[in-house]
């Protein structure tokens, strides 16, 4: 007959392995992770209008350490689309940290326009960099 002792121990160590990352002594969440409030943003301007306002996106660590070096990339916009209507900038090149997006109308015509905004961390170990913020901007007449 089995110890009841001795199979309690093993659980246990087993059910701690699981929480350590599956077994291997790793945890994915050990190393700085970039995360957004918010990776969608929406604008809507008539043409000939004012510009919209400002929206903020909050950057925050969802990993351990220290998320440093952020900075954006190069703004990708929609295929055959103007490269100049979308302004990112970073308050702070550490988390947290506040990515401020800002649309120009200018001589844009009806339509929708898309852009991706990538923000990446030269930080040592991070998780997922670059990750994008997704831009949509609605112009009507």
């Amino acid at each position: 007959m089995r110890d009841p002792r001795r199979l309690l121990v093993l659980l246990l160590f087993a059910i701690g392995a699981l929480s350590c990352g599956g077994g291997d002594g790793t945890n994915e969440n050990a190393v700085p992770r970039i995360s957004f409030s918010t990776s969608t943003v929406f604008f809507s301007g008539i043409v000939g209008g004012g510009n919209p306002g400002a929206i903020p996106v909050d950057i925050s660590n969802s990993g351990t350490g220290t998320l440093s070096g952020l900075s954006v990339g190069t703004i990708g916009y929609g295929n055959g689309q103007p490269a100049t209507w979308l302004n990112a900038s970073l308050n702070t090149t550490t988390a947290p940290a506040v990515l401020t997006l800002t649309a120009t109308l200018g001589p844009l015509p009806e339509g929708t326009y898309n852009a991706t905004v990538p923000v990446s961390s030269s930080a040592s170990g991070v998780a997922n960099s670059p990750q994008n913020v997704t831009v949509t901007f609605h112009v009507t007449p």
